[in-house]
């Protein structure tokens, strides 16, 4: 849940988390922990392309996996490892927004959502909606989401094309 636009303060807390590893340490030396993201957020930016004014009430975006849910995440190996714990995984990441005001003709609103970090392959879609109004991304290169990372992904409410998103 977001309130309001442009707010990144729903992404405040546990819905972020992050983990350490503390290798080779003397046992007179006092540990320090470099600590690293577990999860990639994705920020829609929506910018109204109608002439009539636009409040935002939900948005959501689709892959080809899973994305969102409950998982046991090992960190043992050479990388994180996400395997879906009993219950609870989607391929559908959705953000409520409350209190955001009406966009008129060319003004934008971003929203947050918090995902699993995974790489979106060349060739498939991803789907992004607004209002329930969808529009579907064709990939025409691999896009990572990358943990620690926002990836923008544009959308023109009312225009018959998603922008493919800038690769940071």
């Amino acid at each position: 849940n977001q309130s309001g636009y442009n707010s990144t303060a729903a992404l405040d807390g546990n819905i972020c988390p992050f983990y350490g590893v503390a290798k080779s340490v003397d046992a007179n030396t006092t540990p320090s922990i470099d600590m690293k993201h577990l999860t990639s957020v994705v920020a829609i930016n929506v910018t109204n392309t109608t002439d009539t004014p636009v409040t935002i009430t939900t948005a959501s975006l689709t892959a080809t996996e899973d994305i969102v849910g409950s998982y046991y995440i090992d960190i043992t190996g050479s990388s994180v490892t996400y395997n879906p714990s009993e219950g609870y995984v989607n391929n559908t990441a959705t953000v409520n927004v409350s209190g955001g005001t009406a966009l008129a003709k060319g003004e934008s609103a971003i929203l947050y959502l918090a995902i699993k970090p995974f790489t979106a392959a060349e060739g498939t879609n991803l789907m992004l909606s607004v209002n329930g109004l969808e529009k579907t991304l064709e990939l025409p290169n691999d896009v990572e989401f990358y943990a620690g990372k926002i990836k923008t992904l544009n959308f023109k409410y009312d225009v018959e094309n998603v922008e493919v998103p800038a690769i940071s």
